[in-house]
């Protein structure tokens, strides 16, 4: 750590003198738009002298469609911006006398210009994958497949990304996922995220980035990296929205609808987002154990799910600049969820010297989760470098509840019903999440600034769960298996980052933060008290190289922590089936991880990646079998170490000029070592992970997409899940000038996405068999409506993301 804070210090002194010996230079700027007003990603734009052949430099604009020209000559020149689709731009001719200089083009609007090739029109294709120094990033809006399908589907189809039945995510083979959505958190738990995300419609979202290695400035929370999913911003002056539905069949019904309306009038603006979606999946496991040396041996056990995830979701948000400098906002989110369970099984204990025991049990669960978030934003333009500071204050009240009812009968193949048992459970949970935080950027020259910030965030976590025997016609709560536990938890950070550039081919960002961290569990009704007080610093590096103009290579590190959410320290004994319960462990401890990556990026879009991380007390899930009761009790815990080698590598072609092809593959090496209960864990194991899609554009504005996704078997933690494979398709209509837009979507086309997972742990062999109702067929419609002139509402950041990630568990 020492040597670490020293190269931060020698930074700052070698290049402290160098502010004042900037060259002067000329910044050119501007935006490029459609005709509609919509930003152009990805366009080409040269600056030429007077009287060249060739152009002196060449950029391309960023995903808001932004560009900044830089040089240091004098003299005449001219832009040109040209995009595949588009009639080539070509600017008056600019006259530069003397440095420094400043010209900024404002709003160029490209117009569409059809392209005929071999009878096929192409009106340009977007890259599907953009590779940037510090995420990749995933185009959306532009999907064929993405119309329809909701936003946890659309995540699903993100390179790297794996996300099990419970809806826990895992980024390249690691949990720990931080998840959030424009920047802001989502006050969920992994489960309640995964309801979240299925109510909300992929037709609202713009692009999904992936950072694997964030810097200090973000939260230290997130081992594997952070998943930022960022909505469509509003880009129009005036009155501008859509409307759009969706019906599905999966072996039930599926319905989506929602609206998003815009408006903007001189310094003010504003947004309103409503959705309806009513997802309704079925589910069908059969799970396998053995009980060696027992009188009943083994058990088989199927089940069968009907679930329904109905919800209303609303977000309101409203910026006003006050003058130049300075501007405020807020921000309010509700989302309103049921998700009624139905779930009938039927399990059969099987012995060699008694008849079999046959146990159907039929349970009805009904969840439902309320959660209302605001935020206030204030931000100031300290001056016209760029340099500003930002302050946040963030609320978020959630409350939920699950009332599941079990009823559980016996037979013999020798006699009748044997037994008769009905339970109960009532689980509310309620949280309160604050947090405020003040970030400050001083830009001194366009290539060195200096980033700080402060955050304090408080939560409070209230449990208190019921579990109640019916005996004869009176209801008695069961107290060894009923806990109220509280939690509250206070967390302190501060952080630095620093940015310079070494010549013309380097570019370094170290950065330092600092977590303290002071946290207590009670369980009131077991009278146990479990407080956790610890202070942590998370360094980070990274440093560009720039070889060429077409060729760069990342070196990035940095250190970063997993707590774990909420609900999992809670010990509550939550009862699923006659086999089978859930508990959880307040003895868990954080999981920390030491990443490093070394990513090699040629033209913005293909990439090589090496990458290392070496996890300690990293969080899995575990089954506890009791061989004598024949009763496994599923808990997290902590294993000693997971060591993970990783090569990733991005390969987009373009076959023609109308069909593009995008493949990722991934390659890892995980160890898993722990020891639980007396038993030795060592997981070793080879796991591989390749993407394949295409895009086409046909005549008559038709889009059609394929996806084709292959995991070969992986371990996680206890667990050994085998190979997998689907294929998802996709076509896409636009007419009457892209206001009305059709989309047909299949997923899991072959029904092939069939879940196998084993485990061979404490003399016990356990085998899952699952199905999560994939196969869907989805039609969707979407209206456009716009009127005005380019204009963007401001994206801000919320400070209580690392708190939004674990609230409930």
């Amino acid at each position: 750590m020492k040597t670490f804070l020293s190269i931060i210090y020698l930074l700052i002194i070698t290049t402290g003198n160098a502010f004042s010996q900037q060259v002067p230079k000329a910044s050119l700027k501007g935006q490029v738009l459609q005709a509609t007003g919509e930003a152009v990603p990805f366009a080409n734009v040269s600056l030429s002298p007077k009287g060249a052949e060739q152009a002196l430099v060449l950029v391309t604009t960023d995903l808001d469609g932004h560009f900044t020209i830089e040089m240091t000559k004098t003299g005449e020149f001219q832009i040109s911006i040209a995009f595949l689709g588009f009639r080539d731009f070509q600017s008056d001719w600019i006259t530069i006398t003397s440095l420094p200089f400043a010209l900024d083009l404002g709003k160029v609007k490209l117009q569409e210009d059809a392209l005929h090739l071999e009878g096929v029109e192409v009106s340009g294709m977007r890259p599907k994958f953009i590779q940037e120094p510090d995420k990749l990033i995933m185009d959306v809006e532009n999907s064929a497949l993405a119309a329809g399908n909701t936003a946890l589907e659309v995540l699903e189809r993100a390179p790297g990304i794996m996300i099990d039945q419970e809806g826990n995510i895992q980024l390249n083979g690691q949990p720990g996922v931080r998840v959030q959505i424009d920047g802001r958190p989502t006050y969920l738990s992994p489960r309640e995220l995964a309801t979240y995300l299925r109510s909300m419609s992929a037709a609202n979202i713009k692009n999904i980035e992936i950072i694997t290695n964030p810097s200090s400035k973000y939260d230290a929370e997130g081992t594997a990296g952070i998943i930022d999913i960022k909505l469509k911003k509003n880009t129009l002056d005036g009155l501008n929205g859509s409307v759009h539905g969706s019906a599905g069949y999966n072996g039930m019904r599926i319905f989506n609808g929602g609206s998003t309306l815009n408006y903007k009038s001189g310094n003010t603006s504003g947004y309103v987002n409503f959705n309806h979606n009513e997802n309704r999946r079925p589910r069908e496991l059969e799970l396998s154990r053995k009980f060696p040396d027992q009188v009943y041996e083994a058990m088989r056990q199927d089940a069968d799910f009907r679930e329904s995830n109905i919800s209303n979701s609303l977000r309101l948000g409203l910026d006003h600049a006050l003058n130049e400098k300075h501007s405020i906002g807020g921000m309010y989110r509700m989302v309103s969820t049921k998700s009624p369970i139905i779930l009938n099984s039927k399990g059969t204990l099987i012995s060699s010297t008694l008849p079999d025991l046959l146990i159907i049990s039929e349970n009805n669960i009904e969840d439902q989760l309320k959660q209302h978030a605001a935020n206030l934003h204030y931000t100031w333009n300290v001056d016209t470098l760029g340099s500003n500071l930002s302050v946040d204050l963030d609320y978020s009240q959630m409350d939920s509840q699950a009332d599941a009812h079990f009823f559980n009968r016996s037979f013999t193949d020798v006699q009748g019903p044997m037994d008769e048992e009905r339970l109960k459970a009532f689980n509310p949970t309620g949280y309160t999440i604050y947090s405020a935080r003040a970030d400050f950027t001083k830009v001194f020259t366009d290539k060195k600034k200096f980033e700080a910030g402060l955050k304090y965030s408080h939560v409070v976590s209230d449990n208190d769960f019921v579990f109640s025997l019916r005996e004869g016609e009176q209801w008695l709560v069961d107290m060894d298996r009923s806990n109220h536990f509280i939690y509250t938890e206070a967390i302190y950070a501060a952080y630095a980052n620093f940015h310079t550039s070494i010549g013309d081919r380097f570019k370094v960002q170290a950065g330092l933060r600092m977590e303290h961290t002071d946290a207590e569990g009670n369980s009131v009704t077991m009278d146990l008290r479990t407080p956790r007080i610890y202070t942590d610093l998370f360094p980070s590096l990274f440093v560009n190289q720039k070889v060429s103009e077409d060729y760069q290579i990342n070196y990035s590190a940095s250190r970063r922590i997993f707590r774990p959410p909420y609900a999992m320290l809670n010990p509550f004994f939550l009862y699923a089936d006659p086999f089978t319960a859930i508990q959880g462990n307040p003895n868990l401890l954080p999981s920390y991880t030491n990443s490093f990556e070394l990513s090699q990026v040629y033209k913005g879009a293909y990439n090589f990646t090496m990458a290392y991380q070496r996890s300690s007390n990293m969080i899995t899930e575990v089954p506890f079998q009791d061989d004598e009761n024949q009763f496994t009790l599923f808990q997290q815990t902590n294993l000693d170490n997971m060591h993970s080698l990783q090569a990733r590598l991005m390969i987009p072609v373009d076959i023609t000029k109308f069909w593009s092809m995008n493949t990722f593959g991934i390659l890892i090496y995980q160890t898993f070592d722990a020891e639980l209960s007396n038993f030795m864990v060592e997981n070793r194991l080879w796991s591989a992970q390749v993407q394949n899609q295409h895009q086409l554009s046909l005549p008559g504005n038709f889009k059609v997409e394929l996806s084709a996704i292959y995991r070969s078997p992986m371990y996680f933690g206890v667990y050994r899940i085998e190979e997998q494979a689907w294929l998802d398709a996709g076509v896409n209509k636009s007419f009457a000038d892209n206001k009305w837009n059709v989309s047909l979507n299949f997923s899991d086309i072959f029904r092939s996405r069939m879940a196998f997972i084993s485990t061979d742990f404490q003399n016990q062999e356990t085998n899952f068999e699952n199905y999560d109702g994939f196969q869907t067929a989805r039609l969707t419609v979407r209206y456009n409506f716009s009127k005005g002139e380019g204009f963007q509402i401001r994206s801000r950041r919320a400070g209580n993301q690392e708190e939004l990630e674990r609230a409930g568990g």
